[in-house]
């Protein structure tokens, strides 16, 4: 895993960011002509001053300060991709296909579940890169949190296990999505059932404040796994106004 910095970021001047490698990104068949200004804009990164390229300067339209995104999101640390096709912009982590061990869900208690899979670039709370990771989250509504700070919402995936399969492995971490969260928060754990429903793996409930997780569960004998993952959804971190998410994350998830 490789290390980085936790990345803290102060946008109260930043009120958009749109130019992406000096290409102004915007609606298909989206055209409309503006005035702007430039001016000499400074960068200040945790104390370190950077300059943008000469080709990737801010400008000032409508009394909005317009910065470069590519050089904003890789001076904090994060990998900025184009995707033509889509016109879609994607910093840090890209979303891929879903493992087939997640294909069939069944959620558990209040709140609504998403699964989403990154090859590479998903960061933990402590800045590490976690590779081949699964984000299991799950969304509450923000006007419940003062009454429901202790429920916990759950979701399961039934895998049938393949013919000689010995072990499971893999590595829970809490995903940098806390960053910047006051005080500490329960996250979740993760419980591994066998075919007659009884526990063989349970893991630390995680806060905001734990490690990565390490795991191997031996698999002898076992046909068929139950992977749940609890999580704390009034404890997360606010989506806006009107609603909080709790995530956990698994990283190099193997079954072999």
């Amino acid at each position: 895993m490789r290390q980085r910095g936790l990345l803290g970021f102060a946008a109260g001047f930043v009120t958009a960011a749109v130019l992406f490698g000096g290409v102004v990104a915007g609606a298909a068949g989206f055209e409309q002509q503006i005035t702007a200004y430039f001016r000499p804009l400074r960068f200040v990164f945790d104390g370190v001053e950077r300059q943008p390229p000469a080709d990737q300067q801010g400008f000032v339209y409508n009394g909005r300060t317009y910065v470069p995104l590519r050089f904003m999101a890789e001076s904090l640390g994060r990998p900025v991709e184009y995707d033509d096709a889509t016109g879609t912009i994607y910093v840090g982590a890209v979303p891929g296909e879903v493992p087939a061990i997640w294909a069939n869900l069944t959620p558990q208690g209040e709140g609504s579940f998403s699964v989403r899979y990154f090859s590479r670039n998903a960061l933990s709370l402590q800045g590490a890169e976690m590779p081949e990771a699964v984000l299991v989250s799950a969304v509450a509504p923000a006007s419940d949190v003062a009454d429901k700070r202790g429920t916990v919402a759950q979701v399961w995936a039934d895998y049938d296990l393949p013919p000689g399969v010995t072990r499971m492995t893999g590595t829970l971490f809490v995903p940098q999505h806390y960053l910047g969260e006051e005080g500490e928060r329960r996250v979740g754990r993760l419980v591994v059932l066998n075919e007659l429903n009884r526990t063989i793996y349970t893991s630390p409930d995680l806060t905001t404040k734990s490690d990565a997780v390490p795991f191997e569960i031996p698999l002898e004998g076992v046909q068929r796994v139950r992977i749940a993952v609890s999580l704390h959804p009034y404890e997360g971190r606010p989506l806006g106004d009107s609603l909080v998410m709790a995530q956990l994350g698994i990283s190099e998830l193997t079954i072999k």
